[in-house]
């Protein structure tokens, strides 16, 4: 009995391209698949598929490797700088000072005048030195100075004292009776203390100079200090490396002024025998001192 099996062409094609992908005779070369698996001999899905996966594997294990070198590199970033704070923050800033300076000329004065007078009682040196100081308080105010400006500052009666045998006795008094005269235009000075030297006034006790209106003075200072902060700011960042951003906050200080100028005088000194004496005021520094603090960017 004879058993007949027929193959179609299909199945017999299907081992041909089996056999050209798993194995092929000795010698035969294996095929190559050229993208077209309607004619190649790998176009079984199993095959296909094979590919694909191998691929999409090697694919995810590239991006992989990326991902992972961006987020090393972004962790490292991080952790060198955890502990700075946020550009242009309170916390990065900078903070310098530096002082301007503005040059015046003194136009005001403040003078102390003084009537010293000596008695055998009181009654008598209150008298006589009532009646000097009276001459010379008329003519501070001849000189148009306001009586705003004139002020009594000492009034003062002791008195002296002899020592004999042990025993004190009071031979006499003193009176000192003091003025202090504020004079706003600095070419009535020298007139001043010539007048009120010949009408009594036998002391003064001092002569301060001083700008009556300093406030100009001290705005060009000030302006002066915060163009040299700015300056020292800017060369600070350029050395280190960063930017400066705007001004958070600023403060100023101003200088005391300069001690007062000492004059003695007695009727033999300044004034007194009718030549006025020639007052120099010279010049004073204003100075301005400012703090300020820059953002840093």
């Amino acid at each position: 009995m004879e058993i007949h099996v027929e193959k179609s062409e299909n199945n017999v094609s299907g081992e041909r391209r089996r056999e050209g992908f798993s194995g092929s005779p000795a010698n035969e070369t294996a095929p190559v698949c050229v993208g077209d698996c309607q004619e190649c001999r790998c176009s079984f899905p199993e095959d296909r598929w094979r590919i694909s996966k191998t691929s999409v594997l090697a694919l995810s294990t590239v991006l992989a490797v990326f991902l992972g070198v961006l987020t090393l590199d972004k962790a490292v970033a991080m952790w060198k700088t955890r502990n700075l704070p946020a550009a242009g923050s309170a916390e990065r800033s900078m903070t310098l000072s530096a002082t301007g300076k503005s040059v015046a000329t003194p136009d005001a004065a403040d003078i102390q005048l003084s009537v010293l007078t000596e008695g055998a009682t009181p009654e008598a040196v209150g008298r006589e030195n009532s009646e000097k100081m009276n001459a010379v308080t008329d003519y501070v105010k001849s000189l148009g100075i306001e009586s705003s400006d004139i002020a009594t500052a000492n009034y003062s009666l002791y008195p002296k004292y002899e020592y004999i045998r042990g025993r004190s006795n009071i031979v006499g008094y003193t009176l000192t009776q003091m003025l202090r005269v504020v004079v706003r235009d600095s070419k009535k000075i020298g007139l001043l203390l010539e007048g009120a030297i010949s009408r009594g006034a036998n002391q003064v006790g001092e002569v301060r100079f001083f700008v009556d209106d300093p406030e100009k003075f001290r705005a060009e200072a000030r302006k002066d200090a915060l163009g040299k902060v700015r300056q020292k700011a800017e060369e600070l960042a350029a050395l280190a490396g960063v930017k400066i951003g705007l001004l958070a906050s600023f403060s100023e200080s101003s200088d005391a002024p300069p001690p007062p100028v000492f004059y003695a005088a007695s009727r033999e000194g300044i004034g007194g025998d009718g030549v006025i004496p020639r007052i120099e005021p010279g010049a004073q520094d204003v100075m301005v001192t400012v703090t300020a603090r820059y953002l840093i960017e």
